[in-house]
């Protein structure tokens, strides 16, 4: 019954992991496949399952791949890159808006292209109706469904490639989005007043905001509430988002299942006060029928709100089917609203299983699937503590994968937050949202009163995170290990003797173990990551770690190495490094000093600028060395004595061997310090790898450098696209003309060159290993 759905299911979802897409006279073949499996499906009985199975594999994998041709063809042409262009643009939904340093605001939107844009030949064009990512900085207000005129510079889908971090491409290509761009402060001209059409649930959604932000609430609170509301979380501050990770409660500020299910009894229960007094009335027969729509009322209405998210959408079909088979009178199992809702989520989104929340969110219905089928004994409040315990453990267990880590405090914290949030916070939420047309008043009373328990979950996290205990675990599990402790907890689950359940634990065990990748003696890993306009380099041995530069971004708030650096050195395994470096004190290498000192513990600092960086004994000079076991670091640059006027000149450049194999990290300088650094050096200054100083800029890179240098292996840490126009084509021309070969962190991902008795054994880009065809 279900092999035509599971083969569908399985043949969709499987095309978005592949590097390329067939060809669209593949696609017909398949297409062809499929009616000629059907034809015989419907003549022959024998092996009819075998055979929808793979009409089912045919028609996923046939409309998955027309989908991706779809997503590829809307994609700005690469000549428009990089270019202002003149944009008619409709706003799709209500913008998110972020306070950023200085102060200032950043909003961000998705909005539809009205009319085409071609270069000047008409050759290459952005076709209308393509949606593109828009990011505006300034004082002028953008509202969901204005259209305006304006000037953006965009480029294509790009996002920074590492292993174990978010991937921002996926997102982008998950959305459909054609192009990203930033619009210019000039220009821009208002076409029309707002129109709810063609999203109307997205007009009333920016209403809902600006209530919101007007109702005299905290900018936290109302965006937590925002969130909950009407799943508008790009207010929330990085801190606060932090703080509920750590609680294991970050999932309630985000609409899900959960929140749907909850919706969906509260409309159950006035439905049915309805239906009751229709019933006496006369006017409908059984007062359930009332309950059943109420409930699909209410919980379409609520996913409307939230935009119509993948796990609020999964949860509404399941949920349909559920009350349709009440209202129809028809059971249908899990097995078959599951296969639905897995059929239904691949048509809306092919690339869904790149998302963690899809694993997240079916996930979560497994879990309680099986915990309704192997345990239907347990009832009443011992079902509610037990389906608790089960999910916090398999959502846990899951977001270690995508997080590096879960909250021990999750299954407690959740037991208080999830009816607080469900049965007082949402529901208070969405009084607000119904008394807004006709009584504004009562709509701010119901959200000042929501604000109370949101208030005090901030409280508890700020009050756990300056505690002694922290309720943050960071690992990383292998596969195995994550099988062996769902297999631990399927255990505990069966109805078994207590002697039998005290199996789960060895199978526990290996969670507990450290996972470090090992690094065999006698190699040095070197790791350029993609950190865009920036710089952060890991090197390992089997025993010792170091880190140079830490990548750009805000130093309180979201920066690489929250975001790219400490979950690599997570998923490695690291628990602490031997050194860390800061070349200089500029942003695009500095900003993340702060959060790595939080994070891990270090054993020695070196600074290339430590009065600017507040470190003034952690300082680097010209001469100093340190051994860390086969690795042999050397300080070159700055000379202690000397005084640079540019910040870049002060940079720590760094000399790292590994047998005879030689590695410099000379982040920023220019010629000058160069040319210094070339006339102090005593000996040979060739190396085999080498870190092209300042992103390949024209200030650097000087031809007496590079000849003395002679690297056989160049990278470029750069930006997409970047404005500076780094790598700079004069600099790469030089090195290559010295037989250098060149790599790119924004053409290649992150880098990874693995070093073994002083040869180059291994060199690969990320973006490489892992290429998908929407890259």
């Amino acid at each position: 019954m279900y092999s035509w759905m599971i083969g569908t299911v399985v043949g969709g979802f499987g095309v978005g992991w592949w590097p390329a897409l067939p060809s669209l006279t593949a696609i017909l073949a398949g297409i062809a496949l499929a009616l000629l499996g059907a034809l015989w499906a419907a003549r022959v009985r024998r092996w009819q399952s075998q055979v929808l199975f793979v009409v089912g594999l045919s028609c996923g994998a046939s409309f998955s791949s027309l989908w991706g041709h779809q997503l590829l063809h809307e994609r700005l042409p690469s000549v428009l890159e990089g270019t202002v262009l003149a944009l008619q643009v409709r706003v799709l939904e209500p913008p998110q808006r972020r306070e950023l340093p200085g102060p200032r605001w950043r909003q961000r939107f998705i909005g539809e292209v009205l009319s085409e844009v071609c270069n000047a030949e008409r050759s290459d064009c952005l076709s209308a109706g393509s949606r593109v990512l828009l990011s505006f900085y300034g004082e002028q207000r953008f509202t969901a469904g204005e259209r305006w005129q304006l000037e953006a510079r965009l480029k294509r889908p790009w996002g920074l490639s590492n292993p174990d971090s978010f991937n921002y491409q996926s997102w982008l290509a998950q959305h459909k989005i054609a192009a990203t761009g930033s619009i210019r402060s000039r220009g821009l001209v208002a076409l029309a007043s707002a129109q709810p059409w063609p999203n109307p649930h997205q007009f009333v959604r920016q209403r809902i905001l600006e209530a919101l932000e007007n109702s005299g609430l905290e900018l936290r609170v109302t965006a937590l509430l925002a969130a909950i509301t009407v799943g508008q979380r790009g207010a929330i501050a990085h801190s606060d988002w932090l703080l509920l990770q750590h609680l294991g409660l970050n999932h309630l500020v985000v609409v899900s299942g959960l929140h749907v299910g909850m919706m969906a009894a509260l409309g159950f229960w006035l439905g049915l006060q309805l239906g009751r007094g229709l019933l006496l009335l006369g006017l409908l027969r059984q007062a359930s029928v009332a309950g059943h729509l109420g409930a699909i009322f209410i919980a379409t209405s609520y996913s409307a709100l939230a935009g119509f998210a993948l796990p609020t959408t999964r949860a509404l079909v399941m949920l349909g089917l559920i009350q349709a088979g009440w209202l129809l009178r028809r059971r249908f199992g899990w097995r078959y609203s599951i296969s639905w809702a897995l059929l239904l989520v691949m048509l809306m989104q092919p690339l869904a299983t790149h998302n963690a929340g899809f694993w997240m969110s079916f996930g979560a219905v497994l879990a309680i699937a099986g915990l309704l089928l192997l345990r239907p004994d347990i009832r009443g409040w011992r079902q509610l503590l037990y389906l608790q315990l089960c999910l916090s453990t398999v959502t846990g267990l899951l977001s270690s994968l995508w997080f590096g880590g879960s909250s021990w405090a999750a299954p407690v914290a959740n037991l208080v937050a999830i009816p607080v949030v469900g049965l007082l916070v949402a529901p208070l939420g969405l009084a607000g949202v119904a008394l807004l047309p006709v009584l504004p008043g009562g709509a701010v009373v119901c959200w000042q009163i929501a604000a109370l328990p949101l208030r005090g979950l901030l409280w508890l996290g700020e009050w756990l995170k300056e505690g002694a205990i922290q309720p943050w675990l960071a690992y990383h599990p292998t596969p195995a290990s994550l099988l062996l402790a769902l297999s631990a907890l399927l255990l505990c689950l069966l109805p078994a003797p207590l002697r039998w359940r005290w199996l789960a634990v060895p199978l526990l065990l290996p969670l507990l173990v450290p996972y470090r990748p090992a690094v065999p003696a006698d190699t040095l890993v070197v790791n350029v990551l993609d950190v865009g306009q920036g710089l952060a380099v890991v090197l390992r041995t089997a025993s010792h770690t170091v880190l140079y530069d830490t990548g750009a971004g805000d130093p309180a708030g979201p920066n690489m190495a929250t975001a790219v650096i400490l979950p690599y050195l997570y998923a490695q395994g690291i628990e602490s490094l031997d050194l860390l470096v800061i070349s200089h004190a500029d942003n695009d290498h500095a900003s993340g000093l702060d959060s790595v000192r939080a994070a891990l513990p270090v054993q020695r600092i070196w600074l290339g600028d430590p009065v600017a960086a507040g470190m003034p004994d952690q300082g680097c000079g010209a001469g100093a060395t340190l051994a860390l076991g086969q690795l042999r670091l050397t300080q070159l640059h700055p000379d202690p004595l000397g005084t640079y006027l540019k910040r870049n000149n002060r940079s720590c450049v760094l000399l790292v061997e590994h047998g005879d194999f030689r590695v410099m990290l000379p982040g920023d300088i220019e010629q000058g310090a160069e040319l210094e650094l070339i006339g102090r050096a005593q000996g040979s200054l060739e190396v085999d790898l080498l870190i092209a100083p300042h992103h390949g800029s024209l200030s650097s890179s000087s031809g007496p450098f590079v000849s003395t240098l002679k690297p056989s292996e160049v990278v470029f840490a750069s930006g997409y696209l970047n404005r500076f126009g780094h790598p700079r084509p004069e600099v790469a021309a030089r090195y290559r003309r010295r037989g250098a070969r060149l790599w790119n962190t924004a053409q290649q991902g992150a880098l990874e060159f693995k070093v073994r008795e002083g040869r180059l054994q291994h060199a690969a880009g990320w973006r490489e290993q892992q290429r998908y065809y929407w890259h």
